[in-house]
C-alpha cells in the first residue's frame, strides 16, 4: 500500500486457498445453484465455518463455466467510503479486464450532465455493459458498518444486474436490507448449520487428507463432537499426527463445541518443533505476513520458506497475492497467539508490534505501521505517523480514515502538535464533528466576534469553514477576508487548504452579493483542485459555481453544473461530505425553475443525504425546497412532517435562526399558504450580509413586503434601493424586488406604473426561467394580470409566456386555447353590450370604456357582467380572449 489509498493485490485474491485436502461442498452447490436459486447468495457463520473455502470453491467452478469473476476482501479501511469506491472500482477493472486508470477515468465522466442517478449506477451499468454472466464475492462483509457505504451495498444488491450473482461471506449481515432480499427472492442465506460438515463429509475429509485409518464409529464420534465445525476439525487432523483417534476424541468429550478451537489449537502448536514455535510467536503480531517484516521480528532469512510450508501443511496460513510473498494466518489462529503472548509476555507483544511500526512506516504502508504503533500503545508515535500521512488522507477525501486514527490519540496530544492538528481539523470539519473540532482547537467558533485575525500558525484557515458550520457567519466573512496567498511550493495538503479557502470566499462572496469575486474564487479553487486532486472538494466548488449561476440567472447552466457536482461525488458512493450541499442546491434549482416533478424525485433520491448537511445554509436551503415542492404537489403532510423533523435537527445543534425558518413556514403550509415565501423574515435585518437560505428564499424580499402591507411604503422604497445597491448583478434578487415593487406601486393605487413594473419582472423570471417565482408573485396580482392581458397586444413571446404563466396558475380554463373563429353569435349581445364588447376586445380599461360610449363605470360593469354570462366566461382575460376571435363584422 502506498501513501494514499492503492489497494494491494491481496484485496482481490481469496485468503483461503483450494488444495488438493479440501472436501467439495456439494451440498452447498446444489443450494446455491438449484434452478431458480436466488443471485444473491449470504454464507453467514462465525470463524472456522470454511466461508472463505466455500466461496473460493465457488468461484472457480464459475470461472471454469467462462463466468467472468471478481473477489474482493474487505476489511475496517472499507468504512471509508472514499475508500471502498476506490476498492470497488478495482474490483470491476479486473472482472472487466480494464486497467484501473483506464476505468477511473471513465467512471469519472460517466453520467455527467444526467438528472438523477442512484448511488450504485455506476457499478450497474459497468456491470450491464459486459453482456457477460458476472459472479462477484465478497468477503469479510461483517466489518461495513458506515452508512454510506451500506447505503451502497443495500442499492446494489436490490437493482443488480441479472446476469450477476453475488456470493458473500460474514459472520453477521450488516443493516442492508437483507429482510427486503429474502422477501422479494433476491437472496438466499447459508448459515453455520448448512455450512458444517456433514458425516459424509467428515469421513471425505480425513480419508482425502490420508487418515485412512479411522473407523466409522470413530467418524461417527468426531462429527458429533465437533458438530461438524470445519475449523475444529481441521485442528484435529493436525494434531492426529501425534495422538491416535480413540484418545484424542476421549480428551474431547469434555469439550464444548466452542472451547475446541482454543484446546486444539494450542495442542497443534505444542507439537511443532520450538523453531517453527518461536516463528509463530515471534510474527503472530502482524495482520499480513511478508518475508522482510517477518524476517525482521524473528530474526530468520528464510521466513517465505516457512510461511510457504505452512501453507503446504495446512496450518492455517494462506498466501493472499498470486507472487506468494504475503500471507495471512486464519483469524482463529492469529487470535489465539496474539492472546497467548499478550497474556505470557505483555513486553514483548509491545516490542514486536513496534519493530513492525518501524519497518511499514520505512515502506511508506503508513496503515499498517499506525495499526502496530497503536497495539503497542505507542500513542506518539502513531501521532508522528498520522502528521505525515494525514495531509494526503484529507486532501484524497479518506477523511474517515483520519477520523478512525485519530480516535486512538489523546486530544491534547494532537492538540500540541500543529501540523497535525491543521490535518485532523479539516476531517473532523467536513464530517462535522464541530465538538471535536472545538477540542483540538481551544476556541469557541459559535461565539460571533471571536476572529481577531490569522494565528495559531496555519491552522487558522480551518476557521472559517468552522464559524459556516457553527452558523457565525459574521467572523466567516472576516476570517474569508485574509486568506493567504498562494507560494509556489505548496505540496498536495496546502493545495487542498487553498482549494477550501477559495470555497469559502466564494461562500461569503454569494452572502455579500459579491458575484465577481465568486467567479473569481471558483477559478481559483479549480486550479488547487488540479494540484490537490481533492475530488470531494470540487463538489463544493462545484455546488458554489452553481449558486452563483442561478442568482445570475444561468438556470440552465447552474442545473447543468450541479448535476456535474453530483457526477463527480457518485464515483465515491456520493460522498458524505460533498454531496449533501450539491444535492440540496440541485433541489432548490429544480424547484425555482418550476420542474417539481424532477425536484420531488430527487428529494426523494438525497432526502437522507441532504439532511447530513454540516453547513447550517445548505441545509435549510435544500429542507425548505423540499417542503416546498412536497407542498406544491399537494403532499402537505410530508412537507409538515420533513419541517418538524428538521426542526427538531435545528434545536438539538443549536441552530435557532433554521428552528424560526422551519417553524414558520410549517405554520404557512398548515394555513394554505403552500408556497410558504409569505411570512418569514430576516433574523436580522442586513443588506450586507445575506445568508444563502435567505438568498435563495427571498428572506429580504419578503420583509419588503411585510413593510408594504404594513403601509410602511417610504421604508419598503429605501429597502429595495439597498438591496439593489448591494448586489447589483444578482438576478434572482432583481427579480424578487421588481415584485416588490410591483406590490408598492399597486398598494399605492398606481396601477399604470404597477404594471409597467409587473411587464419588467415577467419578462425577467420569463427569460432566465424563474417559472415558480413568477408563478408564487403572480398569483396574488390576479387583477393586474387581467389588466395587463387586456393592454398586451397577443401573438407575441411575451404575451404567449404570460398566458402560459397565467394558464399554469389558474387553469387552462381560464384562459381557452386559441382558435381562428368563435362559434358565439354576436347577435346575442343588445346594441349597447355590443359596443362594450367591442371596446373589451381592444383590451380597453373599464374607465376607457365609460369615456368613450359616455357612460357611468358602473354601468360599464353592469353590462360586462352581462357579456360574462353570455360568453359563459367567469373573467375578463376569459372574455378578452373569447371575444379575440368573435367575428363582429358579420351582423348589422
Amino acid at each position: 500500500m502506498g501513501k494514499t489509498h492503492q489497494p494491494t493485490e491481496s484485496k482481490y485474491r481469496s485468503a483461503a486457498s483450494l488444495q488438493s485436502g479440501k472436501v467439495h461442498r456439494d451440498s452447498i452447490f446444489e443450494r446455491a445453484f438449484a434452478a431458480g436459486a436466488p443471485p444473491i447468495v449470504f454464507l453467514q457463520a462465525p470463524a472456522g465455518h470454511g466461508k472463505s473455502v466455500t466461496l473460493l470453491q465457488i468461484q472457480e467452478s464459475c470461472a471454469a463455466s467462462g463466468v467472468r469473476c471478481g473477489w474482493l476482501n474487505l476489511d475496517e479501511s472499507d468504512n471509508d467510503h472514499r475508500r471502498h469506491a476506490i476498492n470497488l472500482r478495482g474490483l470491476l477493472s479486473r472482472v472487466l479486464n480494464m486497467s484501473p486508470d483506464a476505468f477511473a477515468a471513465r467512471s469519472t465522466s460517466a453520467g455527467a450532465g444526467e438528472r438523477l442517478r442512484s448511488r450504485s449506477d455506476w457499478l450497474i451499468e459497468e456491470l450491464d455493459n459486459a453482456r457477460e454472466p458476472v459472479a462477484l464475492f465478497v468477503d469479510e462483509f461483517e466489518v461495513l458498518a458506515d452508512r454510506n457505504v451500506l447505503s451502497f451495498w443495500k442499492d446494489f444488491l436490490t437493482r443488480a444486474p441479472a446476469h450477476v450473482r453475488i456470493f458473500i461471506a460474514a459472520r453477521g449481515i450488516p443493516d442492508i436490507g437483507l429482510p427486503r432480499l429474502l422477501v422479494s427472492e433476491r437472496a438466499m442465506v447459508l448459515p453455520a448449520e448448512v455450512l458444517r460438515f456433514s458425516r459424509a463429509e467428515v469421513e471425505q475429509f480425513f480419508l482425502i487428507n490420508g487418515e485412512a485409518r479411522l473407523q466409522p464409529e470413530e467418524v461417527d464420534e468426531l462429527h458429533h463432537v465437533t458438530e461438524g465445525w470445519p475449523g475444529a476439525i481441521q485442528l484435529m487432523r493436525l494434531h492426529l499426527s501425534r495422538q491416535s483417534p480413540g484418545e484424542l476424541i476421549g480428551r474431547l468429550k469434555h469439550h464444548q463445541p466452542r472451547q475446541l478451537a482454543d484446546y486444539l489449537t494450542d495442542c497443534v502448536i505444542e507439537g511443532l518443533s520450538s523453531d517453527l514455535r518461536n516463528f509463530l510467536r515471534r510474527s503472530c503480531v502482524l495482520n499480513r505476513l511478508g518475508a522482510q517484516v517477518c524476517n525482521l521480528l524473528s530474526g530468520r532469512s528464510d521466513s517465505v520458506r516457512v510461511l510457504s510450508l505452512m501453507e503446504k501443511q495446512g496450518l492455517f496460513v494462506n498466501a493472499i497475492d498470486d507472487s506468494g510473498e504475503w500471507f495471512r494466518y486464519h483469524s482463529l489462529l492469529a487470535s489465539y497467539l496474539r492472546e497467548r503472548l499478550l497474556s505470557e509476555d505483555p513486553e514483548t507483544f509491545r516490542r514486536l508490534n513496534r519493530e513492525a511500526c518501524e519497518w511499514f512506516f520505512s515502506e511508506s504502508m503508513y496503515e499498517d505501521a499506525i495499526h502496530h504503533a497503536v497495539v503497542a500503545n505507542e500513542l506518539s508515535r502513531a501521532a508522528d505517523i498520522l502528521e505525515v500521512w494525514g495531509g494526503l488522507l484529507v486532501s484524497d477525501g479518506q477523511l474517515a480514515t483520519v477520523d478512525r486514527w485519530s480516535e486512538c490519540i489523546p486530544v491534547p496530544e494532537i492538540a500540541s502538535r500543529p501540523e497535525l492538528k491543521r490535518r485532523v481539523a479539516w476531517a473532523y470539519l467536513f464530517m462535522g464533528r464541530l465538538d471535536k473540532f472545538k477540542a483540538i482547537s481551544e476556541t469557541s467558533v459559535a461565539q460571533k466576534g471571536e476572529y481577531t485575525g490569522p494565528g495559531d500558525g496555519p491552522f487558522w484557515i480551518s476557521r472559517g469553514p468552522a464559524y459556516l458550520s457553527a452558523d457565525n457567519l459574521v467572523d466567516a466573512v472576516r476570517c474569508s477576508k485574509e486568506l493567504p496567498d498562494p507560494t509556489a511550493d505548496m505540496d498536495v495538503f496546502t493545495s487542498f487548504e487553498m482549494a477550501a479557502a477559495c470555497n469559502l470566499k466564494s461562500f461569503c462572496g454569494l452572502m455579500t452579493g459579491r458575484l465577481d469575486e465568486v467567479d473569481a474564487a471558483v477559478c481559483s479553487a479549480d486550479q488547487y483542485h488540479r494540484q490537490s486532486r481533492a475530488h470531494f472538494s470540487e463538489g463544493y466548488t462545484a455546488c458554489l459555481r452553481g449558486l452563483a449561476q442561478m442568482l445570475k440567472g444561468d438556470t440552465e447552466g447552474a442545473i447543468a453544473t450541479l448535476e456535474e457536482g453530483l457526477a463527480i461525488q457518485r464515483r465515491d458512493l456520493y460522498s458524505a461530505y460533498a454531496t449533501p450541499p450539491v444535492a440540496a442546491s440541485y433541489i432548490w434549482a429544480l424547484y425555482e425553475t418550476d420542474q417539481l416533478e424532477a425536484a420531488a424525485e430527487a428529494a426523494s433520491v438525497y432526502s437522507e443525504t441532504v439532511h447530513r448537511c454540516t453547513t447550517p445554509d445548505f441545509l435549510a436551503t435544500g429542507i425548505m425546497a423540499m417542503a416546498r415542492t412536497y407542498a406544491a404537489i399537494g403532499e402537505q403532510e410530508q412537507a409538515r412532517n420533513l419541517l418538524l423533523a428538521a426542526e427538531m435537527h435545528a434545536k438539538r445543534n443549536n441552530w435557532p435562526r433554521l428552528v424560526r425558518y422551519y417553524a414558520q413556514i410549517r405554520s404557512d403550509i398548515r394555513a394554505g399558504r403552500a408556497s410558504g415565501r409569505s411570512t418569514v423574515d430576516a433574523v436580522e435585518w442586513s443588506v450586507e450580509l445575506v445568508p444563502i437560505c435567505e438568498v435563495a428564499y427571498g428572506v429580504r424580499a419578503q420583509h419588503i413586503h411585510s413593510l408594504i402591507q404594513k403601509k410602511a411604503f417610504v421604508a419598503a422604497a429605501d429597502a429595495i434601493q439597498q438591496l439593489r445597491a448591494q448586489r447589483p448583478d444578482d438576478v434572482w434578487t432583481e427579480a424578487q424586488l421588481l415584485f416588490a415593487k410591483v406590490h408598492l406601486l399597486d398598494a399605492r393605487g398606481l396601477e399604470t406604473a404597477a404594471l409597467r413594473e409587473l411587464s419588467k419582472a415577467l419578462e425577467l423570471t420569463g427569460r432566465h426561467g424563474f417559472r415558480r417565482l413568477a408563478i408564487e408573485r403572480v398569483e396574488r396580482h390576479r387583477r393586474l394580470m387581467e389588466r395587463l392581458f387586456e393592454k398586451m397586444p397577443p401573438g407575441n413571446e411575451f404575451y404567449d409566456r404570460a398566458r402560459d404563466l397565467a394558464e399554469r396558475i389558474w387553469g387552462a380554463q381560464a384562459l381557452p386555447e386559441d382558435s381562428p373563429a368563435c362559434a358565439f353569435d354576436p347577435a346575442q349581445l343588445t346594441l349597447r353590450e355590443r359596443e362594450v364588447a367591442q371596446c373589451l376586445r381592444q383590451r380597453m380599461s373599464t374607465r376607457e370604456i365609460a369615456r368613450i360610449a359616455h357612460v357611468s363605470e358602473n354601468t360599464v360593469k353592469f353590462h360586462l357582467k352581462n357579456i360574462y354570462t353570455k360568453l359563459g366566461v367567469g373573467s375578463r382575460i376569459e372574455a378578452c380572449r373569447q371575444l379575440q376571435r368573435v367575428d363582429f363584422g358579420t351582423t348589422a
